[in-house]
């Protein structure tokens, strides 16, 4: 494909059996890798996890960034099976941009809700959030949330925000689990 269309360049999954990237291949500039987060263990940032699913595709992560230039990253922030139930990772967000971004991850999409469901887990403050980490990554998330709650919630911040703080402090007590949350999880 190189030789024919320079200019194009060509995606292949590297997902679950072939996520861990090679020890010879060596890949041509217009090769993308596109590597997906796992599912599991959300509200913790990557680079922090317990979890040895996360901190395996961590060090794939890391093993990725060193072969080439060109790695984009597919990232699920949201239950799919249950979207408007709370699902509270928006702490890990930031981070694990900057994870991304000093690994050499070049391309990111975050994978929300989208227009499948109406309301779903703060997915107005979530689409905020990554889009200004997204521009910047490196700044501090309080502002962030101020700005947004007082913005979006008027009157009712206090009370919406009271409510963000309630569940990201039960998403932490599940924190290192043996069995994480995870963006497929069964609530009753």
């Amino acid at each position: 494909v190189a030789k024919v269309r320079p200019d194009a360049v060509v995606e292949t999954l590297a997902y679950n059996y072939s996520i861990k990237p090679p020890a010879k291949t060596k890949l041509l500039p217009n090769v993308m890798p596109c590597i997906c987060v796992p599912g599991t263990d959300s509200y913790r940032p990557i680079a922090e996890s317990r979890n040895e699913d996360k901190r395996q595709f961590a060090e794939y992560l890391r093993g990725w960034g060193k072969v080439t230039s060109n790695l984009y990253v597919w990232n699920y922030v949201i239950n799919f099976r249950h979207y408007t139930h709370p699902f509270p990772n928006t702490m890990a967000l930031g981070p694990d941009l900057m994870f991304f971004k000093e690994n050499g991850v070049a391309h990111v999409y975050e994978q929300h809700s989208g227009n499948n469901a109406a309301h779903s887990d703060f997915a107005e403050l979530k689409a905020y959030l990554m889009a200004k980490f997204l521009w910047k990554v490196k700044q501090p998330l309080g502002p962030l949330l101020d700005k947004f709650f007082a913005a979006y919630y008027g009157a009712g911040a206090p009370y919406a925000r009271a409510w963000f703080n309630e569940i990201h402090a039960l998403g932490a007590k599940r924190d290192g689990v043996k069995d994480p949350p995870w963006i497929f999880e069964r609530i009753c």
